[in-house]
């Protein structure tokens, strides 16, 4: 503490031993609490105050007051600064005997007026809405200064289970209109709802600013659907391959992780995928690709399968079944007769809204043709066909509202 003039015996110190009161905002106050002891051994009459310096005021010191050897008093001092820029001044204290000042003491003060700073928040409030316990979600919040001054923030406090924040390495300072981004984040550890509130408070006199924040912690669920749930491959060629899709969606409120896909029956079955130890997170999709290519010309005819998929979802393990038939595609002996087929494949329409496809024949040269069957894929296998005949094809795209498109280039199979 700083000594003040001997008065008498009587002698004022004073802590803090001067008054700097920084910047503060204008239109704002600021208030430094100063105590005034007499480590003398006498008592110090304090017979005049007197404050020097605009912007300033003092209260807890009045004239005729004195102070006991070993006592001290509480001055306040306050810095209202009504325009922008430095000011000083002092506090003068008289101290004397029977009325008459003999020495005088000054206490100095300092300040500078800044253009007010403020602190907003867009959005004002976050509702986090529903959040599976074990996981997390996040939002953005923009902080703005939209003051004259700049507005440091010194520090950032959380209440409420499960709330955080990040992005902000304090302290940070905003300019007048400038603006920062920070995370709040929600991960609830617990089932029900719950609120809180971030607090962020300013070193340069801005008001702090409160964002209030709420959640809803629910049970996670893991569940996986199918479609199709099962494939229906048609007649393949035996050497030919047909490639169907299965769409997998998360239809439960937590990650569902894949632990594998496996393949049984028919033998003659592939599926792609990297599927196996990926993770589908709620609401997503994944495709798994399933191609049946019959290799072995002894086994012709149905052939039956599935692919099971083993996941964390409650309803593992999910199966889709597989059916093929597998021809040939010069015939096969039947009791001495001899079975033909014809295999027809296609590109892709280029529209996009396209479901399936339309397949005809005729056995003359030229239309009618009559409607063999609507398939989904680009190949299709007629084992109808009979020996001594000549067929010609052709195919339309149909589209979701079942309007079909012109008659492709036609092709012709002459069956011996």
């Amino acid at each position: 503490m700083a000594a003040g003039a001997a008065h008498g015996q009587g002698h004022l110190t004073f802590s803090p031993t001067a008054a700097n009161f920084g910047a503060v905002n204008v239109g704002s106050s600021k208030t430094i609490q100063v105590t005034i002891t007499n480590t003398g051994t006498t008592t110090a009459h304090v017979d005049r105050e007197n404050l020097t310096g605009d912007m300033y005021s003092v209260s807890g010191i009045t004239p005729f007051m004195a102070i006991a050897p070993g006592a001290h008093e509480v001055m306040s001092i306050t810095f209202t600064p009504t325009k922008t820029g430095s000011a000083s001044g002092g506090v003068i204290i008289g101290c004397g005997a029977g009325r008459v000042t003999t020495s005088l003491t000054s206490y100095s003060v300092s300040g500078t007026g800044v253009a007010a700073a403020a602190l907003q928040a867009n959005p004002g409030s976050v509702a986090f809405g529903n959040v599976t316990v074990g996981t997390r979600i996040s939002q953005s919040v923009q902080l703005k200064n939209p003051g004259k001054g700049s507005a440091t923030i010194s520090s950032v406090s959380v209440s409420g289970a499960g709330f955080s924040t990040s992005g902000l390495t304090l302290p940070v300072t905003l300019p007048a209109r400038g603006t920062q981004n920070l995370t709040l984040t929600f991960a609830p550890t617990a089932i029900g709802a719950g609120s809180g509130t971030i607090t962020l408070k300013s070193s340069s006199g801005a008001p702090e600013l409160t964002l209030n924040v709420s959640g809803t912690g629910l049970t996670g669920t893991r569940t996986i659907s199918a479609w199709p749930a099962s494939l229906n491959f048609g007649s393949a060629i035996i050497g030919s391959a047909e490639k169907l899709a299965v769409t997998l969606q998360n239809t439960g409120n937590s990650n569902l992780r894949i632990s594998g896909v496996s393949v049984t029956g028919l033998g003659v079955s592939s599926i792609s995928s990297g599927l196996s130890g990926s993770t589908i997170a709620p609401g997503q999709t994944a495709t798994l690709n399933v191609t049946f290519a019959p290799k072995n010309a002894g086994r012709l005819g149905p052939l039956n399968g599935s692919v099971k998929i083993s996941s964390n979802a409650t309803n593992s393990p999910t199966v889709i079944t597989l059916n093929g038939t597998a021809v040939s595609a010069t015939g096969h002996s039947t009791g001495g007769a001899q079975a033909h087929s014809v295999f027809l494949s296609w590109n892709p329409s280029t529209s996009s809204d396209v479901v399936g496809y339309n397949v005809y024949r005729t056995t003359s040269p030229g239309p009618p043709f009559a409607k063999l069957v609507n398939s989904t894929q680009l190949s299709y296998a007629d084992d109808t066909v009979k020996s001594g005949k000549t067929y010609t094809y052709v195919v339309t795209a149909v589209d979701s509202a079942g309007d079909e498109s012109v008659y492709s280039a036609s092709v012709t199979a002459a069956i011996p």
